[in-house]
């Protein structure tokens, strides 16, 4: 005959809740603890002058960088680049695909004075019904032209009233050393046929006034 001996099995799971019986194996094995403990200190900070007060000192140097020179970066992004340049440009492109992108202004006693009576009239939102109604006079289709991208007709403008400070604006940056004189005049004449966006004339005009006055 052969016999199985009987073996015992012992799960170990951890406690669902806390219980004061972990203080006390804590305080039991106390020294283990705090030689686990003062080993790491000693290890992170043995070759530091300040040693454990390094804790201390590295996240106040931290956040004195992060607030002073990232804090300027976010003023200078915000006023400059985010204003002139991202923002327009979100126009621009919303405006030419018929989406709006920017919440629009509106007078949050004038919506809840109006907006839950015309909710029920979905027939008044459609083809700009409100504005054609409210308006004595508009030109014929309107109404029902989509959204489009807006600019100033600087093109216009530097083919007649703004030719000569243009021209005097480039002639700056040429003479100052900082445009070749041959790509200057390539930039203008294919500005004058055409063949080039009116804001790579304009820029090297902007440059050379900028630098006139700068320098």
């Amino acid at each position: 005959m052969s016999s199985t001996a009987a073996t015992e099995m012992r799960r170990l799971e951890p406690t669902r809740r806390f219980r004061w019986r972990t203080l006390s194996d804590v305080w039991r094995y106390r020294e283990l603890l705090y030689f686990l403990v003062w080993r790491d200190v000693k290890v992170r900070y043995k070759q530091t002058t300040l040693g454990a007060g390094w804790a201390i000192v590295q996240p106040v140097m931290s956040m004195a960088v992060f607030t002073i020179f990232f804090g300027k970066f976010a003023r200078m992004e915000t006023a400059g680049y985010l204003q002139g340049q991202l923002l327009r440009d979100i126009d621009a492109v919303s405006m030419a695909h018929a989406l709006e992108v920017r919440v629009p202004f509106v007078d949050h006693r004038l919506a809840a004075a109006i907006w839950p009576a015309l909710g029920q009239h979905a027939s008044l939102l459609e083809g700009k019904r409100l504005l054609r109604e409210s308006l004595p006079t508009m030109r014929d289709g309107m109404a029902g032209r989509p959204k489009r991208a807006f600019t100033l007709p600087f093109d216009t403008w530097m083919r007649g009233g703004l030719r000569e400070t243009t021209l005097r604006g480039i002639e700056s940056s040429v003479a100052l050393g900082w445009i070749n004189a041959r790509a200057a005049a390539s930039v203008w004449g294919d500005f004058e046929r055409g063949r080039a966006h009116w804001s790579r004339a304009w820029g090297l005009s902007v440059l050379g006034q900028f630098l006139q006055e700068a320098l």
